[in-house]
């Protein structure tokens, strides 16, 4: 009796072991344990969707080496299937700093983009995944500042599908919108795109118009404040330009639609002598023609 209670307890012992490596090691789907200090918790929302967890991901301090628990990986996946499924659907990864960790637009693009080329790994559309920065100054670091935590937002936006004919109203009304001339601000010396949710709706637009009207164009003219030299300005303008216009032919649009240009300091429309007005001078206009 006893060696058949002993045969059933290592019995028992091997299914659990094989369960926890097929769970744990093979599908990556081992749980958590509980932070050991407050940190902010993992949220991702959508409409109906939803993907929470009291852990979350994290960053190394001071830069974007991404550490991704298991248990979020599965929340990770989980938000790729939801993308799969839903095309209409976008989401913009908002990778942000903290002044602590010395860091600029360049960590918070950085730290957007490791999570966005993880989530293509997992299965995700790179064409539905756009990155963009923030500084943000009231991150979670632990305790021993090596980990830096709520380092990501996820912004979820539709896609307008050129197969689709909209109402006419509602064609009209984007119509409009578009005819407005669209203002992108950059930071100084800086030519690097920030994809606010506005922007990726704007162009969201964009795309769906020129598909649908493939003979239309459009002008990019960059513009940059007074800082600074004549010709690294103008230089400084075209590649701010350059920035959108690279963008948008990844999302198909024809290079035959598009007309660019680069002012550098020589069309202001705020005061460079103010902080404010400099501010107002770093961008790009777009608008159709």
């Amino acid at each position: 009796m006893r060696n058949v209670t002993f045969w059933v307890f290592l019995l028992i012992l091997w299914i659990a072991g094989a369960s926890y490596c097929y769970v744990c090691e093979i599908r990556n789907d081992c749980g958590c344990d509980e932070p050991e200090y407050a940190i902010p918790g993992l949220i991702i929302e959508d409409g109906d969707f939803r993907a929470l967890d009291d852990n979350n991901l994290y960053y190394e301090f001071g830069n974007a080496v991404l550490v991704v628990p298991n248990c979020i990986k599965r929340d990770l996946k989980r938000t790729v299937f939801y993308l799969n499924k839903e095309k209409s659907r976008s989401l913009v990864l908002r990778g942000m700093y903290d002044s602590d960790e010395n860091g600029n637009a360049t960590l918070g693009l950085a730290r957007a983009d490791s999570l966005r080329e993880f989530l293509i790994d997992l299965g995700a559309d790179a064409n539905q995944i756009s990155i963009s920065y923030k500084r943000n100054n009231e991150l979670t670091f632990d305790s021993e500042n090596t980990r830096s935590y709520g380092a990501i937002d996820f912004i979820f936006s539709g896609i307008l599908n050129c197969a689709v004919d909209l109402p006419e109203e509602d064609l009209n009304a984007l119509i409009a919108r578009l005819k407005t001339t669209q203002f992108i601000y950059y930071e100084s010396e800086s030519s690097i795109l920030d994809f606010t949710p506005e922007l990726h709706k704007y162009i969201s637009d964009l795309s769906y118009y020129l598909c649908k009207f493939p003979d239309s164009k459009i002008s990019i003219i960059g513009h940059t404040d007074s800082t600074g030299e004549a010709e690294m300005n103008m230089q400084l303008s075209i590649d701010r330009a350059n920035s959108l216009k690279a963008y948008l032919l990844k999302k198909n649009i024809s290079e035959d639609s598009i007309e660019l240009n680069g002012k550098g300091p020589d069309e202001p429309v705020g005061d460079n002598e103010t902080e404010e007005g400099r501010a107002l001078n770093r961008r790009v206009e777009v608008k159709l023609i």
